[in-house]
Formats: C-alpha cells, structure tokens, sequence
C-alpha cells in the first residue's frame, strides 16, 4: 500500500507556503518512505511558490476540474469533505509537531 500524506492548499499568503514547504521537508526527514501530496486549485495558488513545492519534492494534484455531489472544489462544506475523504482511498496521516 502506498504511505501518502496529503494536503491542501488555498490561498496566496506567503505563511501558506512557507509551512507547506516545512511540511514538505519534515515528511522526508521523519517519514522518507511517505510521498507528500499537496492538492490546490490553479486560480486559487501562487504558481511560483506551486514549483517550489515540486522542486522540494511534493506531488501536485490540480482539483481546478474535480466535482462531487455537484460542487466544485470552491464549495466546501463538511458534507462535501466527508464525501472526497470516502472516496480516496489511500493511508493518511495527522501530525501535530510542537516547538520546543
């Protein structure tokens, strides 16, 4: 079975990208046999910062084209996110890292 850990990301703050890019390293430090994932939507991202993230090694999944229930990926809503997460089938995981 294939270990992902995925995201998504949203947004033009350079503090989203930032702690993507950590998520990104500490991934490969911690758990090197896991691929990271990061899901983002073209109109809604950097596209500068989007190649930084595959360069630091993340996969890049575009869900500009994804539809459940008849909602795009704008549109979320707790239903919606119980549905994407059912149909996925993958091994995730949900790391909480406190600084010291």
């Amino acid at each position: 079975m294939k270990k992902i850990i995925s995201f998504t990301l949203f947004g033009s703050e350079p503090k989203y990208y930032v702690g993507a890019e950590k998520n990104i390293e500490t991934n490969k430090n911690l758990l090197p046999d896991w691929e990271t994932v990061i899901y983002y939507h073209p109109e809604m991202t950097r596209t500068d910062s989007l190649n930084n993230l595959k360069l630091l090694g993340a996969k890049l999944i575009d869900v500009s084209n994804v539809k459940i229930g008849g909602k795009g990926p704008t549109d979320r809503s707790e239903e919606h996110t119980s549905e994407l997460q059912s149909r996925v089938d993958i091994s995730y995981a949900v790391f909480c890292l406190k600084k010291k």
